[in-house]
């Protein structure tokens, strides 16, 4: 009996080193799990402090050319009502132009065709004196003066 009890206690001592190893193996590997679980956060940290500077130098960026294009909107918009208001004096100057043109015109015309009254007027009148003097011309003055034009 005393060598099942030595035996029963050389198996329990086996056992509790080899319990013993364990213990100190998952010990070491919740250690070594907790050290890279630190190091993963750590990391992780790192990761969403850079992802954070990006996105906020992104919006500065952004904001940046958001200025920009905004002003330079405004520049296209202001260049393109200043060449509509410079086409629309054009436009009124060329239309006062025109205007001063047929007023010239119409003056021109009524002028001619108060010249053309008076000369048909004055070529009616040399038409009728010649007429009348024809007619009371001896024939031998008629016949000279059918070779002859009247204006």
């Amino acid at each position: 009996m005393v060598f099942s009890l030595l035996f029963l206690v050389a198996i329990v001592s086996e056992r509790e080193k080899s319990v013993r190893g364990e213990i100190a193996l998952l010990k070491s590997a919740i250690e070594e799990a907790r050290e890279r679980s630190q190091l993963d956060a750590n990391q992780e940290s790192l990761l969403t402090a850079r992802l954070r500077d990006a996105l906020l130098e992104s919006r500065r960026s952004t904001k940046g050319e958001e200025d920009f294009v905004a002003q330079l909107q405004s520049v296209r918009e202001q260049e393109r009502s200043k060449r509509l208001e410079d086409e629309e004096g054009n436009m009124v100057v060329w239309r006062d132009d025109l205007k001063r043109e047929v007023e010239h015109e119409q003056r021109v015309t009524l002028e001619m065709e108060s010249w053309l009254n008076e000369r048909r007027a004055q070529l009616r009148a040399l038409h009728r004196q010649a007429n009348v003097t024809v007619a009371a011309a001896p024939h031998d003055v008629a016949d000279a003066l059918v070779g002859t034009t009247v204006l």
